[in-house]
């Protein structure tokens, strides 16, 4: 009974080393196609809101308490219209002290110029007299600018978008008080691309802007204003698309899709979803033929979009060599079946 098992057992030792040759280098036939270059493939979304483009916040120059704030939100507003207004009395008053200081230091240089031509006073007197009452125009300009500037007037015709602040609050200078739209400069949609997409869109680049206010209705905008750093809050840099058309009546704070098609285009090269073996993120895996040797090589590439029949790779391809489409010859596995064989022997 020993000799049969020992028989047997070197057959199929003989058998395993006759089919490793075969399995090793009958390479089944694969499929191939070129790499192609497209142009014009890109295209960037985002999502933004509807702003007037000369919106603004306007505020008081000095601080104070609120008087009155005659004016609501959505409230249409003609120009030179008064909006709202800080209680006068502190402003007034500091006015009325800047005028009498102003009156003194000019009586008070007419007095010395008087003396100082009879000699009787010296020079040096009537320059510091006319140094004080520079300084007293000075402060009267700033009075009757801050008293000026204690109320806020429409600019133009326009319409309030929000008032921020109510009767008898107290207000810092500077701080916003009613956020205003003009009628006549246009709209824009403010949005955010992230920094890849940022480098490839210039002034001027064309968009399409769909608003959720008004499905299916697309509109034609233009890139007017790309940030020059990203936004420190969301690390995003925004854009200002202006709207070419206003077919229906727009409103601030519609919020909007835009589509920005970029007349600079990043290179990229098309292959089919099938060649892609292996995808982790924004890096793949294909294989590709060198032509020469007709060695099948497995590379490394950036992918930069997916979909169900294409990739768009952005760089990692030999663009010379052509893809192998479908599960191309795997030495791998053929290694593995070996291994199985070699087993099954020793086991015997």
């Amino acid at each position: 009974m020993t000799r049969p098992i020992k028989f047997l057992s070197f057959a199929l030792t003989v058998l395993t080393t006759a089919l490793i040759p075969v399995m090793s280098h009958a390479n089944p036939p694969v499929n191939t196609v070129a790499v192609e270059t497209v142009k014009d493939a890109v295209s960037f979304y985002s999502s933004g809101l509807v702003a007037n483009k000369a919106q603004s916040r306007l505020s008081f120059k000095t601080s104070g308490i609120i008087q009155h704030i005659s004016v609501e939100d959505g409230q249409k507003v003609t120009k030179g219209q008064l909006l709202a207004q800080l209680d006068l009395s502190e402003i007034q008053a500091q006015q009325r002290q800047a005028q009498a200081d102003f009156k003194q230091a000019t009586l008070d240089v007419k007095r010395l110029e008087t003396l100082v031509a009879q000699r009787l006073a010296p020079k040096e007197k009537l320059d510091n007299a006319l140094i004080r009452k520079d300084k007293a125009q000075a402060a009267l300009n700033i009075a009757e600018f801050n008293l000026k500037h204690s109320q806020i007037k429409a600019p133009a015709n326009g319409v309030v978008i929000t008032k921020h602040i109510e009767k008898d609050e107290l207000v810092s200078a500077g701080q916003p008080i009613i956020t205003f739209s003009p009628n006549s400069k246009g709209w824009v949609v403010k949005a955010g691309l992230i920094d890849r997409e940022a480098v490839y869109v210039n002034l001027g680049d064309t968009t399409t802007i769909e608003l959720d206010a008004y499905p299916g209705q697309l509109l034609k905008g233009q890139v007017t204003e790309i940030a020059a750093q990203a936004n420190p809050n969301t690390g995003l840099f925004e854009v200002e698309v202006s709207i070419s058309e206003e077919p229906f009546r727009l409103l601030s704070g519609l919020y909007a899709h835009i589509n920005v098609q970029p007349e600079q285009q990043p290179i990229l090269y098309r292959v089919p979803t099938s060649s892609l073996l292996t995808a982790n993120g924004k890096q793949g895996t294909v294989a590709q033929m060198n032509p020469v040797s007709r060695n099948i090589e497995v590379t490394t590439v950036r992918v930069h979009s997916l979909s169900t029949d294409a990739v768009l790779i952005s760089n990692g391809l030999n663009t010379d060599w052509p893809i192998v489409i479908g599960s191309p010859y795997n030495l791998s596995s053929q290694l593995i079946e070996r291994r199985e064989v070699s087993q099954v022997s020793s086991e015997l």
